[in-house]
């Protein structure tokens, strides 16, 4: 069984890497800068990086216990959960598209399984 020896290593370039990138699109004015404009909106982008914080520790402490392989199958079938959840959520009927796209990423999930 192979496990991640460095996640939070890993983690560490992911996110360096995501930055210098966003910084170098941005400096070249390829996506248009946006400012906060309220303190509700602030409020929200911080409960989602503060979501997106802990989701990240979590799937570094799972790293510990689960092989990569694993944790990359059951990542692979957070498009179809995500559809099937808003829908679920929204009251909103999945559109056509939706539902053949989905399926690449979960069959091979269930089959593993």
């Amino acid at each position: 069984m192979y496990t991640c020896r460095y996640p939070v290593f890993l983690t560490l370039c992911h996110m360096l890497a995501c930055t210098v990138l966003s910084y170098v699109v941005s400096l070249m004015g390829l996506v248009p800068k946006q400012s906060v404009k309220s303190r509700r909106q602030l409020v929200k982008i911080s409960v989602l990086a503060l979501v997106f914080c802990f989701t990240v520790v979590g799937g570094n402490i799972s790293l510990r216990f689960l092989p990569v392989s694993f944790n990359q199958a059951v990542g692979a079938t957070t498009p179809f959960f995500t559809a099937l959840f808003s829908a679920a959520i929204l009251g909103a009927p999945m559109m056509p598209p939706q539902a053949p796209s989905a399926s690449p990423s979960l069959a091979p999930s269930i089959m593993l399984s």
